[in-house]
């Protein structure tokens, strides 16, 4: 699994893609956050993604 940062940096990119990926109609907006939940659990952010806006981007 990689560093908490590395998964918090992919998540932040997944959410980022995915409002482009609804302008372009690869997904349906309905379904966006099935998507999100998605790359949370399989990133194990979980609860995490409540946060990640306070959380460094670099491990110290």
């Amino acid at each position: 699994m990689p560093k908490q940062s590395t998964r918090a940096w992919i998540y932040r990119i997944a959410t980022a893609v995915v409002p482009i990926l609804i302008v372009y109609g690869v997904i349906a907006e309905s379904d966006a956050s099935v998507w999100l939940g998605l790359a949370g659990a399989v990133l194990n952010i979980g609860e995490r993604a409540l946060y990640l806006a306070n959380t460094p981007a670099h491990d110290k």
